[in-house]
């Protein structure tokens, strides 16, 4: 998994939900978030905010 900057994870998501995914977790933000396609296939989007 490679982290992007922490100031760019929500443009990430909401582009991403924009295109019609899905937020499947947000349980470990600001950490990383999971989310899925449609067809139910998962990414996540990871930061280093949050991580020792």
């Amino acid at each position: 998994m490679r982290p992007v900057a922490h100031d760019q994870a929500e443009a990430r998501i909401a582009a991403a939900l924009a295109l019609g995914g899905n937020l499947v977790s947000d349980a470990h933000a600001p950490m990383w978030w999971v989310l899925a396609d449609a067809e139910g296939n998962e990414a996540c989007v990871a930061t280093w905010v949050g991580r020792a």
